[in-house]
């Protein structure tokens, strides 16, 4: 079972340190793409502020479906199909 695991493992590092490459490769990329501004005009100051990541307003409302359906067929003593609980969902 050990050179399953130790196989695994190596397999699962190469893959990793082919993505690290390739990532700092991409990093590279963007890097020359940012500098390319200064070529253009020497004296520029970077103002710019990298664009924050803002979440979509509807992230709160996720999984509420999934809780009411969870909660009906926790409360009922019998089972419920699959056709009850849809009209059940629609009212």
């Amino acid at each position: 079972m050990n050179a399953f695991v130790v196989s695994g493992l190596i397999k699962r590092r190469t893959e990793l340190a082919g993505e690290i490459k390739r990532m700092h490769e991409a990093l590279r990329k963007m890097v020359l793409d940012l500098e390319t501004i200064l070529q253009f005009e020497p004296d520029f100051r970077v103002g710019i502020k990298p664009k924050a990541f803002r979440p979509p307003k509807d992230w709160s409302n996720r999984g509420q479906m999934t809780r009411l359906v969870d909660s009906m067929y926790r409360s009922r003593a019998q089972s419920i199909t699959s056709m009850e609980s849809l009209l059940v969902c629609a009212t």
